[in-house]
């Protein structure tokens, strides 16, 4: 069999899903980039994708404890682990990834993960534990993360209409009511934060509520 170049750097970890290899390493700096993970055709080993991330140290396919810990059958998805501290999890078969998994301060060394989550363990002496029901659930996640803050949004505008129509109860109310809804995001926009905290105060100064704009 004749070997095939792969990546600019040497292969640190690979695994195979059906007909479709994904595989990690440290890669050299190239024009567009270290592309460090790359999925090539497991028969004829054409390269069909390459995505750009820091040098990868670990890779893992979801496993199945029922049967002794074996890859589980027809699963799609596999997870790496990254100098940065960053872990992928990827769709081996529509070659794209799904998620990063954003929380180590130092290199990740290892990387396990069965049908629901990961567990990743770093440079920095920590273990972390990453859910993952399957991919539609992270996307249904991150639509319901988008649909909240575009309502919070929308009750910011209502309080902002409220507050110029002199009624500083109701814009209260809007202000509350949309705090409330990104308390709950894991990234709300900064922006809308401040906006929501400063207006409320703004609407309470002016209400007479002295005791809660110190509080805002």
């Amino acid at each position: 069999m004749t070997p095939t170049e792969v990546h600019k750097g040497r292969i640190t970890c690979l695994r195979c899903v059906g007909d479709t290899v994904i595989s990690g390493g440290d890669d050299r700096e190239v024009v567009s980039g270290r592309e460090c993970v790359r999925f090539t055709d497991a028969r004829d080993g054409r390269g069909l994708s390459a995505f750009t991330t820091a040098p990868a140290t670990c890779m893992a396919l979801r496993t199945d404890p029922a049967r002794g810990g074996a890859d589980m059958e027809g699963s799609r998805y596999a997870v790496s682990g990254h100098a940065d501290g960053k872990a992928f999890l990827w769709d081996v078969v529509d070659r794209r990834c799904l998620h990063v998994l954003d929380g180590h301060h130092s290199a990740v060394r290892s990387v396990c993960a069965d049908r629901v989550c990961a567990v990743t363990g770093g440079d920095d002496k920590t273990c972390r534990t990453w859910r993952f029901a399957d991919s539609s659930v992270l996307r249904d996640e991150r639509e319901q993360e988008e649909r909240v803050a575009r309502k919070a949004s929308e009750e910011s505008d209502l309080g902002s209409a409220a507050y110029r129509k002199g009624r500083l109860g109701k814009a209260c109310k809007h202000y509350s009511c949309a705090i409330e809804m990104v308390k709950g995001l894991r990234s709300a926009p900064g922006d809308l934060v401040a906006r929501l905290f400063c207006n409320r105060a703004a609407a309470r100064l002016e209400g007479g509520d002295f005791e809660g704009c110190v509080r805002d």
